[in-house]
């Protein structure tokens, strides 16, 4: 779950069985051979940090943070680390997190390769993600 996969079906089924979720890559997994960098890089998410005198990541987390979600955040970087925590005393108005909803969603690992006519039980990627893809 990030701000441009944002799981909206997901997090409604969780929340009526008061299922917590987590977000695993809440920031799109940048830096990793599946992931992208299209959440930090989204020109909203920058206008809205530079607004708010934040990182792009931070204001991801955040957003995250506003679903009523934990965010998994990995990093091996001492700076980003600390500059990962700024999230939590970062604040976001109802017209940022409007903004961020706009976003396009785009699953980034969708997986092609779990999809085939003939050996899986999956047909099409709207199979596989149940016409969420």
């Amino acid at each position: 779950m990030h701000p441009m996969w944002r799981q909206t079906k997901l997090r409604g089924a969780c929340g009526d069985h008061n299922i917590h979720v987590s977000a695993y890559s809440p920031l799109g997994g940048p830096g990793n051979s599946w992931g992208s960098t299209l959440v930090v890089d989204s020109p909203i998410i920058k206008s809205i940090a530079l607004q708010r005198k934040a990182t792009p990541a931070q204001v991801a987390l955040r957003w995250g943070l506003s679903k009523g979600s934990s965010v998994i955040v990995k990093s091996f970087n001492p700076e980003r680390m600390k500059e990962n925590i700024g999230a939590v005393d970062l604040k976001l108005d109802d017209g940022d997190l409007m903004e961020i909803d706009k976003l396009e969603e785009r699953k980034i690992m969708r997986g092609e390769s779990l999809v085939n006519e003939t050996t899986s039980p999956y047909r099409t990627l709207e199979d596989l993600w149940d016409d969420e893809i």
